[in-house]
């Protein structure tokens, strides 16, 4: 009689441990399907990101704290020598193939919006003579630890500018 109370026992605690274990999978799928479905909406929401940031005629760049760049869209492509791409700058510092960017101030301007979160609009500056003639208007703002760089191309309305100046 003493075996089978002690049977017993065990396999109420046997049962009450697989109870416990069964919840315990059940949560876990739970949190596991929770999960996905944010992991999924985190992956649109980039997507989306990144379709905007493809087809817009500005040029986007991310930078890291240190300046390297983090991301760069077609846009800014265009704006690189011939025959590079941007993953043959994506993961290198910008000073290093834009070193004006320190002699021109921009370097300790981009520095403060680091600091103080101030984002900074910067306009009418050429990127860099290595760079052909161009003339921008740029947007610099913090993006987590880094900052991004979204610029306008205003170098034909530059152009016309000077036109119509002549011309009166």
């Amino acid at each position: 009689g003493q075996s089978t109370s002690q049977e017993a026992k065990e396999k109420d605690q046997l049962m009450s441990e697989l109870t416990d274990l069964r919840q315990r999978i059940n949560h876990l799928a739970k949190s596991d399907n929770a999960r996905n479905k944010t992991e999924e909406s985190l992956y649109q929401a980039e997507e989306k990101l990144r379709r905007i940031m493809e087809s817009s005629n500005d040029i986007f760049l991310l930078l890291d704290a240190n300046f390297n760049i983090l991301e760069a869209n077609k846009a800014a492509s265009r704006y690189l020598p011939a025959g590079t791409s941007k993953q043959d700058y994506v993961g290198k510092n910008i000073l290093s193939f834009m070193p004006t960017i320190k002699t021109s101030g921009r370097y300790e301007q981009y520095l403060e919006v680091l600091r103080t979160g101030k984002p900074l609009e910067l306009n009418d500056f050429r990127i860099d003579p290595a760079f052909g003639d161009a003339r921008l208007s740029a947007r610099v703002f913090k993006v987590g630890d880094g900052i991004g760089i979204m610029a306008t191309d205003i170098t034909e309305l530059k152009l016309l500018e000077t036109i119509k100046e002549s011309e009166e």
